[in-house]
């Protein structure tokens, strides 16, 4: 299985996202999606599991907090702005949201950072924004997860993603 990792869009679908994309299973966007217009782009490429973030609104479609059973695992979806701005205390915050749960894989966004690591199992990764950089971020990114099965060892890679200085793709 091949999934989509992306956060923070802010209403722009990068132009290279279709070929990064291309053969996922489906997509996990982390919030900030900036609209549905950015779903319906993404749905396109695979079917998307989102939610939302602190600039969109709840909804059916993007819920707060989500978690999506799949054959690799359970994975959990926050965008994380309701969580402790300090990096490690978010991490162990989500962790403690989602352990009941029995949850593979943590997935967020918020920061713009990209993040990963591991606690107590767990997997907990922010694919960074994949919107143009602002604040602190230097980069934007997006990220692939695959994974042969349920034991399977979860295999990420991150894909940077330049935008022009003049804000067109």
């Amino acid at each position: 299985m091949k999934i989509g990792l992306i956060s923070d869009t802010h209403g722009r679908v990068h132009p290279r996202i279709h070929e990064i994309f291309a053969g996922v299973d489906l997509i996990l966007h982390a919030g900030d999606s900036g609209g549905d217009d950015v779903l319906d782009e993404l749905e396109i490429i695979a079917p998307v599991f989102a939610v939302a973030g602190n600039v969109d609104s709840v909804s059916t479609r993007q819920p707060l907090k989500r978690i999506v059973d799949l054959p690799i695992g359970r994975i959990a979806i926050a965008h994380g702005h309701e969580y402790p701005v300090k990096p490690d205390q978010r991490a162990a915050e989500l962790c403690g949201t989602f352990r009941p749960n029995r949850v593979r894989l943590i997935l967020y966004g918020h920061s713009h950072i990209q993040r990963m690591e591991q606690r107590e199992g767990i997997h907990i990764v922010n694919p960074g924004a994949a919107s143009p950089p602002r604040f602190n971020h230097a980069e934007s990114s997006v990220g692939i997860l695959a994974c042969d099965g349920p034991n399977a060892d979860l295999r990420f890679e991150f894909v940077k993603l330049e935008w022009r200085k003049s804000g067109c793709g």
